[in-house]
């Protein structure tokens, strides 16, 4: 008996040594390789992202019973079960996805603050003196003998000087004739009698020099401040009783005027940024 052999296949191999009949699905005539190839990645990334969404589960699970968010979630006791648990609209993923989007949110109201009208109390002046005054108000506080800030044992960047009433039993001098028209003109914008004006605090601020966040305390009651040199942040805040502030801010631009009085003094705190140029200011404080 005669044995024929058989012909070559398509791959170029001969009888049951063929590639194509060990392998058929990376040989496949109807769909080529590089298509089975393919093929044979997709189910790879599939099976590598199943075992990442169960790690994740894994983590993520615990960390859901100790969030507190403030608005329920609709069917938020729904339990999911099976495949529900890796995805799916009640999934453990979604879930985790929905509460950090909603903590992202009001973190970022905290930080930025609520958008308020003025504080109640607080007023706002442009152009409360002219240049001229401007001038000669710089003049005479580069002329006094400034000195840092001191609240007991923190010395601030900022120089001070006083006239007037002082705390914890410092000496200072009585006002001078050159500033009582500038008193006078502060209580007018108060809506107070000149008397009632206490204490003149003088101030120069070097690039970079600050005032953080505070509240001025009694005996202090109302305050009437004058911008002068270069322009500032002036930053106010009050604590909500979620935790949050309420936020508001303006530019003091030079020879500008501001009183803070009532809620303004009394529940909000204000602070100044550091500043980038030289800036003067005169501050005056009414005590009752």
């Amino acid at each position: 008996m005669v044995c024929t052999p058989r012909a070559p296949d398509r791959t170029g191999c001969v009888g049951a040594e063929s590639p194509t009949r060990r392998l058929p699905f990376l040989y496949s005539s109807d769909y080529g390789a590089g298509f089975s190839i393919a093929c044979s990645a997709a189910a790879v990334c599939c099976c590598a992202s199943c075992a990442v969404a169960y790690v994740l589960t894994a983590i993520v699970t615990p960390k859901l019973t100790v969030i507190n968010v403030r608005k329920p979630m609709r069917n938020r006791t729904k339990e999911p079960t099976g495949a529900g648990v890796i995805c799916g609209k009640y999934s453990i993923v979604h879930r985790y996805y929905r509460i950090s989007r909603y903590r992202i949110r009001m973190a970022q109201l905290d930080l930025f603050g609520s958008p308020v009208p003025p504080p109640k109390g607080f007023q706002y002046q442009r152009d409360f003196i002219t240049p001229e005054e401007e001038h000669f108000l710089i003049a005479q506080i580069q002329s006094l003998p400034l000195a840092p800030y001191q609240y007991g044992e923190y010395e601030a960047k900022r120089r001070v000087y006083d006239y007037g009433f002082a705390r914890e039993g410092r000496e200072v001098e009585p006002f001078p004739e050159w500033i009582l028209p500038f008193r006078e003109r502060a209580a007018h914008f108060a809506g107070e009698a000149p008397e009632r004006i206490a204490q003149a605090h003088l101030i120069e601020y070097s690039p970079g020099s600050p005032i953080g966040w505070h509240r001025d305390s009694p005996p202090y009651e109302k305050v009437i401040g004058i911008s002068l040199l270069s322009s500032c942040r002036f930053l106010l805040r009050r604590e909500r009783r979620d935790g949050g502030w309420d936020r508001y801010e303006i530019e003091a631009e030079p020879r500008s005027g501001y009183v803070m009085a009532g809620p303004a003094r009394s529940q909000w705190e204000h602070s100044i940024p550091p500043v980038s140029e030289l800036r003067y200011s005169v501050t005056f404080r009414t005590i009752p």
